[in-house]
């Protein structure tokens, strides 16, 4: 005999793809090198990829962005969902929302007639119409593009 849980989960599946906008690593090289008490240069470029590489690590797990981004997150398998909560914050705007059909042709949503952004520093994006086959459409994916700062 199987139980199930009272809730039902379902992952989302997504690509992101980040473009950094302004500023620096939140810790600098020279800063990083004087606390590991190096003088020389010959560890630059291994010491700024690990100062990258934790960055990135403390976002993952916090979901908060330490930097100025510009994000592109592709949702795919979307089967019919009406709400999506954009990984990472805090969301400063949003520049675009598309639905990519089937043949690749992206359709762009307008905010108030498609959906809707609601939240402070984390945005949920609910849509307000129904597509010919579900929500957004079983084989459909989205594209939603938009700042996060810090």
């Amino acid at each position: 005999m199987y139980s199930f849980p009272f809730f039902y989960f379902r992952v989302m599946q997504f690509d992101i793809q980040e473009t950094v906008t302004g500023g620096s690593e939140i810790v600098s090289l020279s800063d990083a090198k004087a606390h590991l008490r190096v003088s020389y240069s010959d560890e630059d470029t291994m010491i700024t990829r690990m100062i990258k590489t934790a960055r990135e690590w403390v976002e993952q797990y916090t979901q908060q962005i330490l930097i100025d981004k510009t994000l592109t997150v592709q949702f795919y398998d979307l089967a019919g969902e009406l709400r999506f909560e954009l990984p990472f914050g805090p969301v400063d705007s949003i520049t675009s929302v598309k639905r990519i059909l089937a043949d690749g042709t992206e359709q762009t949503l307008v905010e108030g007639t498609n959906y809707r952004a609601q939240g402070l520093s984390r945005k949920v994006l609910k849509f307000n119409q129904f597509y010919s086959s579900g929500a957004l459409g079983g084989d459909y994916q989205l594209k939603v593009v938009y700042d996060v700062i810090t």
